[in-house]
């Protein structure tokens, strides 16, 4: 496979990856709100509770995401498996 050398199209990469990150992300927490804010208001007394918690951690994922793409990929590819053995151990 043909390596992209282009700067110009790289950068227009990114900047496509991040704008479809960034929709779908914020089309999800708009989804979470329409579904919670009646169970929100109910249990907290207010309808933004379950939407202001999605919205702080969708911010960060994607804070992650673009700090990550300036990783090289190698990188990534070595911490895949203590990764994953850490998200294992935060879910059980």
């Amino acid at each position: 496979m043909k390596q992209n050398s282009d700067p110009h199209q790289q950068l227009s990469d990114r900047t496509l990856f991040l704008t479809l990150a960034s929709l779908l992300t914020v089309s999800g927490v708009l989804f979470v709100f329409s579904a919670s804010a009646i169970k929100s208001i109910e249990l907290y007394g207010h309808p933004y509770y379950f939407f202001v918690k999605q919205l702080g951690v969708a911010g960060g994922g994607l804070l992650l995401i673009g700090l990550l793409q300036w990783v090289e990929w190698r990188t990534i590819e070595r911490l895949t498996l203590p990764f994953l053995v850490g998200v294992g151990g935060l879910l059980t």
